[in-house]
């Protein structure tokens, strides 16, 4: 009986020690101080001060270089793009299988600090960038109308065109869709986000 009790009881230690060891290493990475981007170099004083007086695309290609540097030299970098384009918007790209909650703190900072840097609440696109690939658009984050210092960010992932997989060369010598390299079908296309009624 008494062995029963101790080997319960150590069973019972190993199976708490295990399940803490676990809990430990699965801490949410939106938790976890690697990811506590604002510590990360350049910081957003870092960046104001090296703007220069020149002109605002001056201006605007050197808050760029900073800002990226600040994810894609970090130890481990993230590839994270960003663009002024001419329609008055921002344009976050992010690298894919990103995960959610470190997009938007990322979009969150963007938007804070060209806030502060240029005078403006810009409009954020958000996209998902993949090497060699076009890349996607999955979310936008915007300023509440009455209150810009507050923003809201909303994801809308596209819908893929889905291609049945046939031969590329039928026996009759047609081609229904063109072949790659090695004669293999080509991968399924990502229809662009203009023609998604959802957007």
């Amino acid at each position: 009986m008494k062995r029963k009790a101790i080997i319960i009881a150590v069973l019972t230690l190993c199976g708490l020690s295990c399940y803490f060891l676990w809990a430990s290493s699965s801490v949410r990475e939106g938790l976890d101080p690697d990811n506590d981007f604002v510590n990360w170099a350049p910081s957003a004083a870092a960046i104001q001060k090296s703007l220069p007086a020149g002109t605002l695309a001056e201006r605007q290609e050197v808050f760029r270089a900073l800002f990226e540097n600040r994810f894609r030299k970090h130890e481990p970098g993230k590839a994270i793009g960003i663009r002024f384009q001419s329609d008055g918007t921002l344009s976050l790209l992010t690298p894919a299988r990103l995960e959610p909650w470190h997009i938007d703190k990322i979009a969150m900072m963007l938007y804070r600090e060209t806030r502060q840097d240029f005078g403006k609440n810009y409009e954020i696109n958000i996209y998902e960038t993949f090497i060699g690939t076009a890349k996607i658009k999955i979310g936008e984050l915007r300023p509440l109308p009455n209150t810009p210092e507050q923003m809201s960010i909303v994801y809308r992932y596209p819908r893929t065109e889905l291609i049945l997989l046939r031969p590329a060369v039928q026996p009759n010598g047609n081609a229904p869709r063109p072949m790659g390299a090695m004669g293999y079908p080509k991968r399924p296309r990502v229809v662009p986000m203009n023609v998604s009624p959802s957007l």
